[in-house]
């Protein structure tokens, strides 16, 4: 496997590992608080059950991490041109603090035609996608995971020298998504 694949995992699932980290320390430190407190009050019991029950929260990452390692040990990656899609944020691999609001990395869908979605991260917690117009006036090449779709790599095909219409327009969304995912590229 390619060590780029290896950064671009590792990447998308960062804000999880951090997460799981915190959480299990949590957890050993209540357990042990528990055994040694343990005759104090029949109720202490509750504290690691709900660390069992915050680790459940978490499950849909673990099942696409599992997907994303399976599908990377069976060389399961395909590669296609998508010409008209949008990208939207993806709350659903999202952190968030106890306000609501959400933190970490960014993640994002990039939704084709067809209706079929890619999920990919920003690099970094401060950058965020938003000048994004549909129909853009490139296409992109991108290599994903089948099961998982999960993006290893993109290409930009700029498209805009060919279109003398959209040469006029006052935007180029080639470099804002350049910007922001050039991890992937």
């Amino acid at each position: 496997m390619s060590k780029q694949y290896k950064s671009v995992i590792r990447t998308f699932f960062s804000d999880y590992l951090s997460w799981l980290l915190i959480v299990s320390v949590l957890f050993v430190i209540s357990l042990v608080a528990t055994i040694a407190f343990g005759n104090a009050n029949g109720f202490i019991w509750i504290i690691p059950v709900l660390f069992l029950v915050i680790y459940c929260f978490s499950l849909p990452l673990l099942i696409l991490y599992c997907k994303a390692k399976k599908d990377i040990k069976n060389r399961n990656i395909e590669q296609i041109t998508i010409k008209f899609f949008k990208i939207e944020q993806d709350d659903t691999f999202r952190f968030k603090n106890r306000v609501g609001a959400a933190v970490g990395k960014r993640k994002y869908r990039i939704i084709d035609e067809n209706g079929n979605y890619y999920l990919l991260s920003t690099a970094n917690e401060k950058d965020m996608f938003f000048m994004f117009h549909f129909n853009p006036s490139f296409s992109i090449e991108i290599e994903f995971l089948k099961t998982s779709r999960l993006v290893l790599h993109m290409k930009i095909i700029d498209e805009t020298q060919k279109d003398k219409k959209v040469r006029a327009k006052k935007y180029n969304t080639a470099s804002d998504f350049r910007k922001i995912f050039n991890h992937y590229l």
